[in-house]
């Protein structure tokens, strides 16, 4: 680590040694049931927190903002698909007859949005703001041959409680000029 870098980590630790850890932001998922056999996930998740979680529960969470806002890219990277490859085998979703869901296509939040919004924490928690970061979305869709009466879903510890939000969207079309059927909630 160079003079520079690690004068400004120190810098950082210091104006964040009287500031807390934040309670963890919301994290939710929705999950819509399509076709009757395919699940469209989406995962809004405090990442700082979870990568903290997931990476360095060993450090003091201002230790892991410091260190991991401070890595270069690529090795940022290389720990982050780490954590996403830990969280992906987490993430189970079980039919009612306990047959597990096929994951058939991920996407994750690109390194340098993740690493951003960990940079974004250390300087509000250096200017003495509260930290207040949104949650980054992950995209995952799941698959199973027979039709999904109901489902039971499984996160990481890392992502601590989350609200699940569930539905299956109804479509129509409405004629040009016509008034369309009654919609229900």
């Amino acid at each position: 680590m160079s003079f520079s870098r690690l004068s400004t980590v120190i810098i950082m630790l210091l104006a964040m040694s009287d500031t807390p850890a934040h309670e963890l932001l919301e994290n939710r998922a929705t999950l819509v049931l399509r076709d009757n056999n395919h699940i469209s996930a989406t995962f809004y998740i405090s990442y700082p927190e979870a990568l903290y979680r997931t990476l360095a529960p060993n450090l003091t969470y201002q230790e892991f903002l410091v260190q991991y806002a401070a890595l270069s890219p690529t090795d940022f990277q290389k720990l982050l698909l780490q954590a996403q490859q830990e969280w992906q085998s987490s993430i189970k979703l079980r039919s009612s007859a306990s047959t597990e869901l096929t994951p058939v296509q991920w996407q994750w939040p690109a390194a340098e949005q993740v690493q951003n919004s960990i940079r974004e924490t250390v300087i509000q928690a250096m200017v003495n703001v509260q930290p207040h970061i949104e949650p980054l979305d992950i995209h995952a869709e799941f698959t199973q041959k027979q039709a999904i009466k109901s489902i039971s879903i499984e996160f990481p510890k890392a992502f601590d409680r989350v609200m699940v939000v569930s539905y299956m969207p109804t479509q129509r079309w409405v004629e040009t000029g016509k008034k369309s059927a009654a919609i229900s909630f």
